[in-house]
């Protein structure tokens, strides 16, 4: 598969991205890219989501990605390229599977070729639990 260039905008908000993919079944081998600001609550007006799904938040990327996945899985990281930035901020995510949601209120993952890192994640996974009521 090959898109070499790709354009989305949503409220002047432009996104451009490539993808090539090769191999799929034996070793699959990408080479990607994207970079654009996507609001989240908005796609919902181009993906038909299950009733009861809820998703908002902004997405900020600027990602390029090349290499065979096989390289990730035996964990020969230099052998796959990397390399720009994903910040996410006010997510919230809920649907039939996370009824109680997913909430993001911020985070930055940076990407090189040696390392993901993740220099800042705020956010809750399902809702607190109330401790039991003494009877």
């Amino acid at each position: 598969m090959d898109v070499p260039q790709a354009h989305l905008e949503m409220d002047d908000s432009p996104v451009d991205f490539r993808l090539m993919i090769k191999t799929p079944v034996s070793d699959l081998w990408l080479d990607a890219a994207a970079k654009g600001r996507l609001d989240l609550a908005k796609v919902s007006q181009i993906v038909k989501f299950e009733k009861g799904t809820q998703l908002a938040g902004l997405l900020d990327a600027d990602l390029q990605a090349r290499g065979y996945m096989s390289a990730i899985e035996r964990e020969q990281y230099e052998s796959f390229h990397a390399a720009g930035k994903i910040s996410v901020a006010d997510l919230a995510y809920k649907s039939k599977d996370y009824p109680d949601g997913v909430n993001v209120s911020s985070m930055l993952m940076t990407f090189n070729p040696k390392n993901v890192t993740v220099s800042d994640f705020k956010g809750q996974y399902l809702a607190p639990t109330s401790p039991p009521t003494a009877k």
